[in-house]
């Protein structure tokens, strides 16, 4: 009867487990208010904003005006929408995610002060207001541009010393834009206000696209040249660089349209199209593969159940049997239980996708092993069981069992197979070890028309449901040792 030293889950693993449940739900409670403050903050300064439209309107004379602050607005409108939609978005964060999202907040923020500074253009009442939302929407604009390059390079995730000497000297001149900015305040030489309030373009009013232009039209180089060239996500890069050269344009030749944040809110929008293209093939290839993988794992599985179940072994059981029944009815019976639950277990094995208790292993490489004593009475099989609190694919241990006494020491006079197993770093340890003639690990397999697959397949079965590893140590006549080594879940280190 084999006797299995089980451990049972303490007080200390469950108040361990319910300490991480809180901890992920907490973080998840915190993350889920993070990116709903950022349309719900949206709304609000709309909302705002609007309510000055309409207080100011009445004083507004330019009919140009209401023209500019009808695209600022419809551009604030549109980023709400993406911001709504990001943050209903459940895909794990990653660095590219979180640069677009910057991105998006930088647009917004551009597009609210450029429709502020045109409602207060030309009213002294709200002659500092215009002067601050002028300014910030001016800051707006390298800020923008810049993140957008560290969005691309996020999104490509190419290492490359070319890429971190690029975006350290595009930080250098965005810095450097940002103090022409402020300079532009005691100076105007980008533009000034003039003594009724509005806002007029300066000597160098180059300068205020001179940056932007520089780095968005220089985007499809460097996707190609530096980052790496790929098609679609190329194209889409390359079509938000046009839009705003192309409002680079209109500002130059037409200072009477406001639509700079206008093209980028509608190149934000084709940039998070992509993105939501990109990650529906990305899934669509993920479950692909995932089905693959369960039709492979069906063949294997199919395919344990061929290799365990040999009919030399059902023969050999069966004629067993039948002499037992005739010398000793009742070992007869015990070996016919014994039989039985061998099969089920290897049957159970094709309805079973995932890994199973430690001391369920054991009990059916009990019933295993009782049956071959019958067959080889010189074989004794010892325990060793330190660490039973573990769970691993079926038929792992059994299989090794079995390669032992069929390669190993059923030729033996007095064969010895110990299977022990104990916990030690993280790792839950189970080792198989005979006194066997061995082999040479390193020798290439004869082709001896046998169908040699248990090793691989429990090695495979290992490394893909439980991330777990087997190693076979053997030399010519000093018999051999398997290792299998499974990680520890979170939840038993804590």
């Amino acid at each position: 009867m084999l006797t299995v030293k089980g451990k049972t889950v303490g007080m200390k693993k469950q108040i361990a487990s319910a300490k991480s449940d809180y901890s992920f739900a907490r973080k998840n409670i915190v993350r889920f208010a993070v990116r709903i403050s950022v349309p719900v903050v949206m709304a609000a300064l709309i909302v705002l904003t609007f309510l000055l439209y309409i207080e100011c309107a009445p004083g507004i004379s330019d009919t140009r005006l209401p023209f500019n602050f009808g695209l600022n607005f419809c551009g604030m409108a549109l980023l709400l929408f993406l911001a709504i939609a990001v943050s209903l978005d459940s895909t794990p964060e990653d660095s590219a995610s979180v640069f677009f999202s910057i991105l998006l907040s930088a647009v917004f923020v551009g597009a609210m002060t450029n429709a502020i500074s045109i409602i207060a253009s030309g009213n002294m009442q709200f002659f500092v207001l215009n002067k601050i939302s002028t300014f910030i929407c001016c800051l707006c604009s390298p800020i923008t541009c810049f993140v957008y390059c560290c969005y691309q390079e996020a999104l490509y995730d190419v290492k490359s010393t070319r890429k971190k000497v690029y975006l350290f000297t595009l930080g250098a001149f965005a810095i450097a834009d940002v103090l022409l900015f402020v300079l532009n305040l005691k100076f105007g030489f980008i533009y000034y206000f003039d003594s009724t309030g509005i806002y007029t373009p300066g000597n160098l009013y180059g300068l205020y696209i001179l940056y932007p232009a520089l780095v968005l039209s220089s985007g499809v180089y460097v996707t190609r040249r530096i980052l790496g060239f790929a098609p679609k996500k190329g194209a889409v890069l390359a079509a938000f660089s046009l839009c705003f050269v192309l409002s680079c344009v209109l500002i130059v030749t037409n200072d009477q349209f406001s639509c700079t944040f206008v093209f980028f809110a509608l190149a934000v929008l084709l940039l998070y199209g992509a993105i939501q293209a990109s990650r529906g093939r990305e899934i669509s290839e993920k479950n692909e593969m995932l089905a693959k993988q369960a039709m492979d794992l069906v063949k294997q599985e199919q395919q344990i159940m061929i290799s365990q179940i040999n009919p030399h072994f059902l023969y050999n059981t069966l004629s067993t049997i039948e002499c037992l029944c005739e010398t000793d009815p009742v070992l007869a019976g015990e070996t016919v239980h014994n039989f039985a639950d061998y099969l089920r277990g290897n049957v159970d094995t094709l309805q079973k996708a995932e890994a199973i208790p430690f001391a369920q292993e054991m009990d059916h490489l009990g019933h295993y092993v009782e049956i071959e004593k019958l067959r080889f009475p010189n074989i004794r099989v010892e325990y060793d069981l330190a660490d039973c609190d573990f769970c691993l694919p079926s038929l792992t241990v059994q299989p090794m069992v079995e390669n032992a006494i069929r390669y190993g020491v059923r030729t033996v006079e007095s064969g010895l197979i110990t299977v022990r197993s104990y916990f030690d770093n993280f790792t839950h340890y189970i080792e198989i070890e005979d006194n066997g003639c061995g082999f040479d690990v390193n020798a290439p397999k004869k082709d001896d028309g046998r169908t040699h697959i248990g090793i691989s397949n429990v090695r495979a079965r290992l490394e893909k449901m439980v991330n777990g590893n087997l190693v076979i140590i053997s030399k010519p006549g000093n018999g051999t040792k398997v290792m299998i080594s499974i990680p520890a879940k979170k939840e038993e280190n804590g």
